[in-house]
């Protein structure tokens, strides 16, 4: 039994972002274990962070892997060119350089921010899982018997609550979906990165 899908009549439509400098909302967080912390985070590049390294164990706090970019134009009166950069760029698409020295380079959408907790230690950026009980059919909830699957995008953090980032891909409210462990289900496998 096929899949179905509307792939035949989706849109295909330009985004452009900007690389994102690192942020800090305040100048140190305090950790799960009570200690003040100053560590990168959101935004920038991370030249050792990558698809396929370990999630948690950095001494980072929600640090994503590669280039994070976002729009930075301002529209007056008009909606959030931000808003539809994050709708429309979805994992999987191709990413081109448009200006600069590494103008024409080449990579791929690998996730958005998202946050998920309860995570395994060994779990790896890219990591495509499995969440049970989760249903984020109209935000992140838990509903017994529902299934989530997403897309490890960010590292751990040391706030309390606060795992590695979970990109929602599909989910079912009935449980529709079954999983199957794969060692190998990871993004970096499918993109040939």
């Amino acid at each position: 039994m096929g899949l179905n899908t509307n792939k035949d009549r989706l849109v295909k439509i330009s985004v452009m972002g900007q690389i994102d400098s690192p942020t800090k909302y305040i100048t140190y967080n305090i950790s799960y274990d009570g200690v003040p912390r100053v560590l990168p985070g959101i935004g920038g590049i991370t030249y050792n962070v990558r698809i396929g390294d370990l999630a948690c164990g950095w001494q980072a706090d929600h640090v994503e892997p590669g280039v994070s970019t976002k729009n930075l134009e301002k529209i007056e009166g008009r909606s959030s060119p931000n808003l539809a950069y994050n709708v429309l760029a979805c994992i999987g698409n191709e990413a081109i350089v448009a200006t600069g020295d590494a103008k024409g380079s080449r990579g791929y959408v690998v996730g958005k921010h998202g946050g998920i907790e309860h995570v395994l230690e060994d779990l790896r950026l890219g990591d495509i899982v499995a969440i049970k009980d989760a249903d984020t059919s109209f935000g992140r909830f838990y509903k017994k018997g529902a299934l989530t699957i997403g897309i490890v995008v960010h590292t751990n953090s040391y706030i309390a609550g606060h795992g590695p980032g979970v990109t929602s891909l599909m989910t079912s409210s009935k449980g529709k979906i079954i999983p199957e462990l794969d060692p190998n289900a990871n993004i970096k496998n499918y993109l040939g990165l």
